[in-house]
């Protein structure tokens, strides 16, 4: 458990997804929300977990160290997706769901978007210990490296421009691009000292922030979770 000073609560948002083809809706309710959640269980510094659910299957099954459902809406895009959810959303999104639950909003404040339902224990580990580590940090995103040379499509023209051309400069020495997953520890009592604050990131293989969208990527899912290993060993 934390101390006085440092409540270090965790929320997995899981949304139910109506659209999702029947078979990996299914999969993602059963196995792999399930191994996600007990794998995080497994994070040494967490003190409450919690899942966030308007699934009511998903609601009706989670059980872990600390561990119970906020059972209501997720925000959601105009196009059906879950909408982004930042730290300043915490306080009245979650705040008082969570102050009865477990007793506190928490100090250490660590959300995950159940699509990356690959996440690993020890990515945790390792976020936390970062920010602990830099008195000067107070939010540390997750990310991962995205497909070198990148191109975008002009909605009207129809033409295509890479998102990084810097003439005269070989195309190997270009700088890497990141995807910000849906994954964040933020220390609410930083941002009160009169240190300048700032944010850091943490990197991880593709593999791990990978998510579940047809019925196609199942065989990967069942790949890695038959093999029942560190993910990172798979990138």
């Amino acid at each position: 458990m934390g101390t006085a000073e440092l409540q270090r609560v965790a929320v997995v948002r899981v949304a139910g997804h109506p659209g999702l083809p029947t078979s990996l809706h299914a999969r993602r309710r059963g196995t792999l929300v399930a191994r996600l959640l007990d794998r995080l269980t497994r994070v040494t510094w967490l003190d409450h977990l919690a899942l966030w659910t308007d699934d009511p299957v998903l609601a009706s099954t989670h059980t872990g160290r600390g561990g119970f459902v906020i059972e209501a809406p997720v925000p959601r895009t105009p196009t059906g997706t879950a909408a982004r959810f930042v730290p300043s959303d915490w306080p009245n999104r979650l705040g008082p769901a969570l102050e009865r639950g477990c007793g506190t909003a928490g100090t250490i404040r660590c959300f995950i978007d159940g699509q990356y339902l690959l996440l690993h224990g020890a990515t945790l580990e390792a976020m936390y210990d970062a920010l602990l580590e830099d008195p000067s940090t107070h939010l540390i995103h997750l990310a991962h490296e995205a497909a070198p040379h990148l191109y975008i499509k002009h909605p009207v023209t129809g033409a295509f421009a890479a998102v990084w051309d810097q003439p005269g400069l070989d195309r190997q020495a270009y700088p890497m691009l990141y995807h910000r997953l849906g994954v964040w520890i933020h220390h609410a009592i930083r941002p009160r000292s009169k240190l300048p604050m700032r944010e850091a990131w943490h990197v991880i293989p593709w593999c791990e922030g990978f998510t579940f969208d047809r019925d196609e990527d199942l065989p990967f899912a069942e790949y890695v979770l038959s093999h029942d290993r560190d993910l990172r060993s798979v990138a």
